[in-house]
């Protein structure tokens, strides 16, 4: 049976600092961002078979969430207290930089600890599968996700699959593009110009994932697709 793994990446205690494209971080409070990503944890356990999970988080958190993640996931990894400081990249004005740096400590966790998996999948703390998910569409060997329908390189980020074949590639073409990270470029865009570079035989793009969740940066909006 194929070994599926999520990584959720998540900031439960959000800095009030700004993004470059907006002065609002998140509109959300930590009382709720808590309570929206164990749900998050939830779904998953209950779409996805044969699932660990490894939450990587980055930020302060108080005895009471720590333990309920540590008690609720396979793995858990909190990068906030590392020596190398690592909110200060997860902390400043690029999305983009800081989705990208827990998935780096992501990927250095796993391979460091020779976890086994053959999917490789990354959900954004806070959204959840909804009924409409099909795992059937993601029980393959391909990279699978969804863009806008008006731009091909505009890819939803909150949740998509990567064959364990391609992750240390990913993992590559990150720090190969660090510059444009630093530089704001567009987390969803940043993904996209990843999936121009691979042959189409390898990538599975979906009309519709089953995914739901709250933008942080603007009060009650509300994603599916």
């Amino acid at each position: 049976m194929t070994k599926n793994l999520v990584v959720v990446t998540s900031v439960i205690n959000i800095p009030n600092l700004p993004f470059s494209y907006t002065e609002t971080r998140s509109k959300f409070t930590r009382e709720e961002r808590f309570e929206q990503t164990k749900n998050t944890i939830a779904t998953l356990k209950n779409k996805i078979p044969n699932l660990e999970i490894l939450m990587v988080e980055c930020s302060d958190l108080n005895e009471e969430e720590t333990d309920y993640f540590k008690n609720n996931v396979n793995y858990f990894l909190n990068i906030y207290s590392s020596e190398l400081k690592p909110e200060t990249y997860v902390f400043g004005k690029s999305k983009s930089l800081g989705e990208n740096t827990l998935l780096i400590y992501a990927i250095n966790y796993l391979n460091d600890n020779n976890i086994e998996y053959d999917n490789f999948y990354k959900m954004s703390g806070r959204y959840w599968l909804n009924d409409k998910f099909n795992y059937e569409n993601f029980n393959n060997d391909k990279i699978v996700y969804k863009t806008d329908k008006n731009n091909e390189l505009d890819t939803y980020t909150s949740f998509y699959k990567i064959p364990k074949s391609h992750v240390f590639h990913y993992f590559n073409f990150i720090n190969d593009n660090v510059k444009s990270l630093i530089n704001c470029i567009c987390a969803e865009i940043f993904v996209g110009y990843y999936l121009s570079t691979l042959n189409p035989e390898i990538k599975c793009k979906l009309e519709y994932v089953g995914v739901c969740g709250f933008i942080a940066v603007w009060d009650n909006y509300y994603l599916e697709y």
